[in-house]
């Protein structure tokens, strides 16, 4: 290609990811900010819903625990079903879903039909986080895609922090069922994102592994199930080893499907990508410790510093927004030296806010835990984006659905288990007076042998970035097309089938 015919194309791709490509970053966003926002809405009605419905606290847990399992399971369908036969297809769908199982929620006349209701909503709302990355994966070069992923994880903090202050006075003025109207409106984003959206069509080969699906759905239904039990019945409990036996027997014969067939759910490439791997372990780690984190905090205020219930949240807040600030930091540092160096600074953060945690916190002040939990705001913030723009890094591009898919079942699954264990461990030391943190003094013992858990947790998450993880710089890789300039064709182009990254 000649010089001049090189700087028009250039020229044309800017043009093409001008103001366009802002506008889809904001259209993704808008759909993620509603979809936090009613999940972080939800959790502080549910007493109200008890008492309506005369139902207890066991009873009331199968609202969260039902959307989690079906919210796990359908990323992963979304991101393979996005991969194969078109991203915009699906979101589209995903969205109607959503909005009709709100709708449902809202008109909910007994307890079994707000919970059919919230797993309906579930089965859509799966679809945002998917394929909305999926999205931006496609719609935005390699040299600028952390900084879209950082304004992401920037409407992602603000959505954690504000859904409990708007779930909360839409609650007290109204009723818990004006929260399902929130995500209801987002039904009018259809016919824009089908207007704006370029196709991003699949592959349009292979076939849908149904079976491979199922024993994905058995699987991590079992593991769930298992961690969700662990808290209440303990580990001799056969609600948690019967499941766990389910988990692992299914686990064995998912893994010999992907082995034994070029057109498993699970692509076998993208389970033999040695750093996709690493990346995901590195999931857990991080999500354990944060979201592990922010469900204990407000137990370890309530129980240990008396803090009054709608106090809470303002103690939680400053958590919420370094989260929120620190997003598109983390994303422009993941474009300018890839993503490795703001991953390292935020989980790095973790394991130190887990640690301050364990000695001071856990028998500090309210203040002092609200300083503290900053840390793990920052961690979030800052490792969030890169985490997840390293999935565009590594992958192909036209495996992409598929990864952000698993890597959002990997978030769910470190975050309920890192609850599980912390609460588990809570109660089981509920009447210790000595922590195993020699540096811990006074009241929280318990809290604090959780704390130093998690930070295990994620301090090997921050090892095997800083020893073992290699993710491409930006410019390491060809910056490829957005497929917004192959928007009328049916066909994926060269850009968006991509080679692998290993």
């Amino acid at each position: 290609m000649s010089s001049s015919s090189q700087s028009e194309a250039e020229a044309a791709a800017q043009q093409q990811t001008g103001p366009s490509e802002k506008l889809i970053v904001a259209l993704v966003s808008a759909c993620t900010f509603v979809s936090v926002l009613s999940t972080t809405m939800f959790n502080v009605v549910l007493p109200e819903i008890g008492r309506d419905f005369d139902v207890g606290p066991a009873t009331l847990g199968w609202l969260f625990t039902a959307y989690s399992l079906i919210f796990a399971v359908a990323t992963t369908f979304y991101g393979r079903l996005g991969d194969l036969y078109g991203i915009r297809r699906f979101l589209t769908i995903g969205i109607g879903i959503f909005s009709i199982g709100s709708a449902l929620a809202a008109l909910a006349l007994s307890f079994e039909l707000l919970l059919a209701a919230r797993i309906f909503q579930a089965t859509g709302a799966a679809a945002i986080p998917a394929l909305g990355t999926a999205t931006l994966f496609r719609m935005v070069p390699a040299r600028r895609r952390g900084m879209a992923m950082g304004y992401m994880s920037a409407v992602i903090g603000t959505g954690a922090g504000l859904g409990p202050v708007i779930g909360g006075m839409l609650a007290e003025f109204l009723s818990w069922r004006a929260l399902f109207l929130v995500p209801g409106t987002l039904f009018i984003m259809i016919p824009v994102l089908l207007k704006l959206l370029p196709p991003m069509e699949g592959r349009g080969t292979g076939k849908l592994d149904v079976i491979g699906g199922a024993l994905v759905a058995m699987s991590l239904g079992g593991l769930l199930i298992a961690v969700t039990n662990l808290e209440r019945a303990g580990l001799t409990s056969p609600v948690v080893y019967g499941p766990f036996i389910v988990f692992v027997v299914v686990m064995l014969a998912l893994i010999h499907r992907i082995r034994s067939r070029e057109d498993s759910f699970i692509p076998k490439s993208v389970l033999a990508n040695r750093n996709f791997v690493l990346l995901c372990l590195t999931a857990v780690g991080m999500t354990a410790t944060a979201m592990g984190s922010m469900v204990t905090l407000p137990l370890l205020l309530d129980s240990v510093q008396g803090v009054r219930v709608g106090q809470i949240g303002l103690v939680m807040l400053p958590s919420a927004i370094a989260s929120a600030v620190l997003g598109p930091v983390g994303g422009r540092l993941a474009d300018r030296y890839g993503s490795v160096v703001p991953l390292r600074i935020g989980l790095t953060s973790l394991v130190f806010g887990a640690l301050m945690m364990s000695t001071f916190g856990t028998s500090g002040s309210a203040i002092t835990v609200s300083i503290l939990g900053i840390s793990f705001g920052m961690g979030m913030g800052m490792a969030a984006a890169p985490l997840l723009n390293s999935v565009s890094m590594i992958l192909p591009t036209s495996q992409s659905g598929t990864g952000v898919g698993l890597i959002h079942m990997v978030f769910l699954m470190g975050g309920s288990f890192g609850v599980a264990v912390k609460t588990a461990i809570i109660d089981a030391r509920i009447n210790a007076t000595s922590a195993f943190n020699p540096l811990h003094s006074g009241d929280g013992a318990g809290f604090s042998d959780a704390f130093l858990v998690v930070l295990c947790a994620s301090a090997v998450s921050l090892f095997i970035v800083t020893r073992l993880l290699h993710v491409p710089k930006p410019g390491d890789l060809p910056d490829e097309e957005p497929a917004a300039a192959d928007s009328n064709s049916s066909q994926p182009s060269e850009a968006a089938v991509g080679s692998p990254r290993t």
